[in-house]
């Protein structure tokens, strides 16, 4: 059709491996065909392609912006950042809208996948940001932790994972600062490995009551059935 922008990979392997610009013709159809597809079938796993797509998407924008063939990743970490924050934030208009559906096939699950690519690319972003100072570090810490708390108060078992990785990096760090050129460092880390698995195992027997009380604190739209 002659919408195909001259340049770039020519092979259609190249879309996996390769960031590019042009990628977003074909993103924009996938897109659409995308939306097409989920409103014929009404399938939540029609959604997968979009969150996909959405994904790649971030990488081949931020190429786009930047119209250089030098790479840039930290405004390609910036914009997988907000891009994240946007696909989380259309996850939850569409979780609240399948919640309140009427018609039982709207009332699946429509919003898993990009809850699974926002929440991906947020945090993919987030943790790629290289802290020059310990309060930037502790603020890092501070936002996975409410990640962990939102993931558990809206049923979302991606942001509690996400979240209880990036706690888990700062703890390391600190184990490191602490007991850097020490012996004590390979004992810190294993308390802190056991620590943590208990913390799971505390957390999966308690997760009901856990997320009852935290739901107290989301719309009455994103509680958990």
């Amino acid at each position: 059709m002659g919408l195909w922008p001259s340049g770039g990979p020519g092979d259609y392997a190249a879309y996996h491996t390769h960031i590019d610009w042009r990628w977003m013709t074909l993103e924009f159809a996938t897109l659409a065909a995308g939306v097409v597809m989920l409103w014929r079938y009404r399938l939540p796993f029609m959604v997968m392609p979009i969150a996909v797509t959405l994904w790649y998407m971030s990488m081949d924008v931020a190429n786009g912006l930047m119209q250089t063939e030098h790479w840039d990743w930290a405004f390609m970490r910036d914009v997988s950042l907000l891009f994240g924050i946007a696909t989380c934030c259309i996850a939850v208009w569409v979780d609240i809208r399948s919640r309140r559906a009427l018609e039982a096939e709207w009332r699946q699950d429509y919003a898993f996948w990009l809850y699974l690519f926002g929440a991906i690319m947020f945090w993919g972003g987030l943790s790629l940001h290289d802290s020059a100072n310990e309060w930037g570090k502790l603020l890092y810490c501070a936002i996975n932790l409410a990640l962990v708390f939102w993931g558990a108060a809206i049923g979302r078992r991606v942001f509690t994972v996400l979240g209880g990785l990036g706690v888990t990096m700062y703890l390391g760090h600190l184990s490191y600062e602490v007991f850097k050129d020490s012996l004590g460092f390979p004992f810190a880390l294993s308390l802190l490995g056991l620590g943590l698995v208990w913390l799971g195992v505390w957390w999966q027997r308690h997760e009901a009551k856990i997320q009852q009380r935290l739901s107290r604190w989301v719309p009455s739209g994103l509680r958990d059935i």
